[in-house]
C-alpha cells in the first residue's frame, strides 16, 4: 500500500468508537463524511442517528462507515464518463486491509456502464451496490453503518444464534425474487451467501451461471428481477 494512503487511513481509524454493551447501536453509529457532502441530499438523514464527522482530508473516499469500511459514491456523470471513477477504484484496491464498498447509480441511461463497472469491481474484489438515484443513498448508508457498528454482547454465546438468524434473513431475501421458492433460495444462499453476491455477477453471465443451479426458467426470473428495465410513470 502507498505510504500516503496508509498514513491517511491511520489518522482516521482511532476516531471510531466501538460499541459497548451499555451503548445502543444509535449511540455507536459514527460516519466520516467528505466535507463536500455536508449540505447534500445524500446525508440529510444523518442528523437523526449517531455522530457524523465532516472531513476535508478523505481524499477520493466519500464516506467511512467504520475504520475498515471506506465507501465511494459514483454518480451518473462519473459512471457514463468511465474514466473519472477509475482512480477511486484503484485507491480502494490499494488499501487491501480495508473492505472497500462502491455505490453507483444504475438506471435506464447507465445500464451498460454499470455492467462495465461490475466487471471492474469484480476484478478488484470490490463490492458494488446499485441504487436508482441519489435519493436512495442516505438510507443505504445508514443501514450499512448500523451493520458495521453492531457487536454482540457475548460473541462466544451468540455467534451461532446470530449466524442462524442472519442466514434465515438472507434466505427470505432470496425468496423475494419471483419464481424462487425455499429450495432454490437455499441453493442460491449456499453459493452466493447474500443477494448482493448476485449483483456482482455480470449481466451477460447471470443466466448461464444460475441455470445449472436452479434451472433455466428460474435463472431467467432472477435475471428479470435484477435487470428488467426500470419504468418511470408520470404523475
Amino acid at each position: 500500500m502507498p505510504n500516503g494512503v496508509h498514513r491517511q487511513m491511520s489518522r482516521l481509524e482511532p476516531s471510531f468508537p466501538t460499541c459497548s454493551p451499555r451503548r445502543s447501536a444509535r449511540d455507536c453509529l459514527v460516519a466520516m463524511i467528505a466535507v463536500q457532502y455536508k449540505v447534500a441530499v445524500a446525508v440529510k438523514v444523518w442528523h437523526a442517528v449517531g455522530r457524523r464527522i465532516y472531513c476535508d482530508n478523505l481524499g477520493i473516499i466519500d464516506f467511512y462507515l467504520s475504520e475498515l469500511c471506506p465507501v465511494v459514491y459514483i454518480n451518473e456523470c462519473e459512471l457514463v464518463s468511465g474514466v473519472l471513477y477509475e482512480r477511486k477504484l484503484r485507491k480502494i484496491h490499494e488499501s487491501s486491509q480495508h473492505h472497500g464498498m462502491v455505490v453507483a447509480v444504475r438506471n435506464n441511461t447507465t445500464i451498460k456502464e454499470f455492467s462495465e463497472l461490475q466487471d471492474r469491481c469484480f476484478a478488484l474484489n470490490l463490492t458494488v451496490i446499485p441504487i436508482g438515484n441519489v435519493s436512495e443513498l442516505p438510507q443505504l448508508l445508514v443501514q450499512m453503518a448500523y451493520m458495521e457498528c453492531k457487536s454482540p454482547r457475548n460473541p462466544f454465546k451468540q455467534q451461532k444464534k446470530s449466524c442462524d438468524e442472519l442466514a434465515a434473513h438472507q434466505l427470505k431475501l432470496f425468496m423475494l425474487i419471483p419464481g424462487v421458492g425455499e429450495k432454490k433460495a437455499r441453493t442460491l444462499l449456499e453459493h452466493f451467501g447474500h443477494p448482493q453476491g448476485l449483483a456482482s455477477v455480470t449481466e451477460d453471465m447471470l443466466v448461464a451461471k444460475l441455470t445449472p443451479l436452479i434451472g433455466e426458467s428460474s435463472a431467467q426470473n432472477v435475471y428479470d428481477f435484477f435487470y428488467t428495465k426500470i419504468r418511470f410513470t408520470r404523475t
